[in-house]
């Protein structure tokens, strides 16, 4: 009986190839998990660097947007207001609505900053887009006497905000030298302190 006869040297193939098909598999693997590992360490490595700060413009201060006086309001009653009577005064501008909680939540913060600075020269003007009458209706109610108005036609595109309330302080010169869009406590101390180095008092 022969040892090396065909089908030993067939089985002897079959092994090798197999043998080698493993190997190149074993490689495959090995070099796929040292990638990964590689991959990793230089993700974690790029996470530990600081970050690159996204470069931001300064503020312009003084405040550089002025404000254009050449619109309307009116009043309550139906008056036609031109804007322009604010001119060279400081305003405290404000836009509301009677349906808008956050305006009805500051609005006697409102009214107390205007009894503190109205005889310093502050100017109040509280701008409502509703029915004349409603507004009225909702000002007795509530007691306020602040100077109420109705919008008429279009505001300057600086004024233009996603919501309401909104408010800006605007100088003298015509600068808007603060804006805030949401509710807050005007009656602050640091509010009243604010006005009063525009009032110059």
């Amino acid at each position: 009986m022969k040892v090396f006869n065909k089908q030993f040297f067939i089985g002897l193939s079959s092994g090798i190839i197999l043998t080698i098909m493993l190997l190149i598999a074993s490689t495959f693997v090995i070099v796929h998990l040292f990638k990964q590992s590689v991959e990793s360490t230089m993700a974690i490595a790029k996470s530990n660097q600081p970050k690159k700060e996204i470069p931001l413009p300064a503020p312009p201060l003084p405040s550089t947007q002025k404000l254009d006086f050449n619109w309307k309001i009116q009043s309550i009653e139906g008056e036609e207001i031109d804007f322009s009577t604010y001119e060279g005064k400081v305003v405290f501008l404000n836009f509301w609505a009677t349906w808008c909680r956050p305006c009805i939540a500051e609005m006697s913060s409102i009214q107390r900053l205007y009894e503190l600075l109205k005889d310093e020269g502050l100017e109040v003007v509280c701008i409502s887009n509703e029915n004349p009458e409603k507004v009225e209706e909702f000002i007795k109610e509530k007691g306020y006497d602040l100077p109420i108005y109705i919008m008429k036609g279009w505001k300057p595109k600086v004024l233009m905000t996603r919501g309401i309330p909104a408010t800006f302080i605007i100088s003298k010169e015509g600068m808007i030298e603060y804006q805030h869009v949401g509710g807050a406590k005007w009656d602050d101390d640091s509010v009243e302190s604010f006005i009063r180095k525009l009032l110059n008092v």
